[in-house]
């Protein structure tokens, strides 16, 4: 109330003598500012709204057709609430408007469908017209008999059901990510993320450390940026750490090997983390596998970021995919992708006053790769850089089949 009384308040001071003169003479009982009178505004608003769009679907001159997606997330309150947006055409141009947060008592398939339907018939939506339902790949919404999906297009066969491509390419990414190496490279940055999210001190000496560096400096200084802990979702973001990492990357050693050796007003407990994370980010296994997944991760962003967008139709998705995939293909056979990548683990690995080397290896090794090679580069494209990329390929080719390309393209035919 008290930002809705000062906005007010605000207004009256500006000129609106109307409304001055109404909060000035007003009985207390009338002066219309309460909570009750706030709701009922904000329904009006969100009434408006909802009207304008459902008005702009049935102006459409193929007619009142439309798409709809949704997903549900818990709210602060511990209440499910689930999001529907509408797609449609507006001058040749598709947008997406949100129409509804539903609270969901339920997040059974049966019961989110429910739920949708009751939406569009209320705002005014006839789902008759409705020719595509897109959502992610729970079992409550891709079931194949019970999900969300299924049971809409019994009632609606007309609404196809399309899963959410960005959601599939991430999956392509969280699934190339399995090779061992990969993932203790990941949740290594991870936990520094942590060591540094929840410690104003830690965070503080970071900066002296960045301070320190940029002293040393005459050019290339570092800007202070915030290390933030890996996104679980959202992998735009964690390319966004990635390029952070590699920036602060001198400073962040720098700021740990003074928490673990040089200073004594730390905690033990901050000790033996920065000491266990300074051995990990000095690791020249750890240097291929960040740089090598910073390398494809870069590829990958821009499509993210592109299949994210509410005006990228269907098949031209499938066309950037289907490039982005043919770009990752040639670079197996590209040896100056790989020297450039290898070039920049030796510039990290020199960060550390070191150089990259090829780790211990035995007979029998049942814990790590344990390839062939005569030199440390030959070893981490054995055993990082080409395992991944053949991953990453493998991934692109079951989420984004040509299959399914084509389905896409058949569907310009329904009505």
């Amino acid at each position: 109330m008290g930002n809705f009384k000062e906005l007010l308040d605000f207004r009256a001071s500006c000129g609106d003598n109307l409304l001055d003169d109404h909060l000035r003479s007003c009985k207390k009982n009338a002066t219309y500012v309460s909570k009750a009178s706030q709701n009922e505004l904000l329904f009006c608003i969100k009434k408006f709204i909802q009207d304008t769009i459902v008005q702009e679907v049935r102006d459409q001159p193929i007619g009142p057709y439309f798409g709809y997606q949704c997903d549900e997330v818990t709210d602060a309150s511990n209440w499910e609430q689930l999001g529907v947006v509408i797609r449609y055409v507006v001058n040749g141009k598709p947008i997406e408007r949100l129409i509804e947060f539903i609270e969901c008592e339920e997040i059974t398939g049966m019961a989110i469908c429910e739920s949708i339907i009751s939406c569009m018939n209320e705002v005014g939506l006839d789902p008759n017209y409705c020719r595509s339902q897109t959502m992610d790949g729970a079992g409550n919404m891709s079931g194949k008999h019970s999900g969300c999906a299924a049971r809409f297009k019994d009632q609606y066969p007309k609404a196809v059901y399309h899963y959410c491509s960005c959601h599939d390419l991430n999956l392509a990414i969280s699934k190339s990510c399995s090779l061992k190496e990969v993932q203790i490279c990941l949740d290594t940055l991870k936990k520094l993320g942590i060591f540094f999210k929840y410690s104003p001190k830690r965070t503080r000496r970071l900066e002296r450390a960045v301070d320190e560096i940029n002293d040393e400096r005459t050019e290339n200084k570092i800007d202070k940026k915030k290390f933030k802990v890996f996104s679980e979702t959202r992998w735009v973001e964690k390319h966004i750490t990635l390029q952070t990492f590699q920036e602060m990357y001198q400073p962040i050693l720098l700021c740990l090997e003074a928490i673990s050796l040089r200073e004594r007003n730390w905690d033990a407990k901050a000790v033996v983390e920065a000491n266990g994370l300074l051995a990990k980010l000095s690791d020249s296994q750890f240097i291929a596998s960040f740089q090598t997944i910073r390398n494809f991760f870069g590829y990958m962003s821009g499509l993210s970021k592109k299949l994210q967008g509410s005006s990228l139709d269907v098949l031209d998705g499938y066309r950037m995919v289907a490039h982005v995939r043919e770009v990752i293909s040639g670079l197996r056979s590209d040896d100056n992708e790989y020297d450039s990548v290898f070039h920049r683990m030796e510039e990290m690995a020199q960060l550390t006053d070191g150089v990259m080397t090829v780790p211990r290896q035995c007979s029998r090794q049942s814990q790590r790769s344990n390839v062939p090679a005569s030199s440390a580069k030959e070893y981490f494209k054995r055993n990082t850089y080409l395992p991944y990329l053949d991953s990453l390929i493998q991934q692109l080719d079951f989420r984004f089949s040509t299959l399914a390309q084509q389905s896409a393209q058949a569907l310009c035919l329904v009505p």
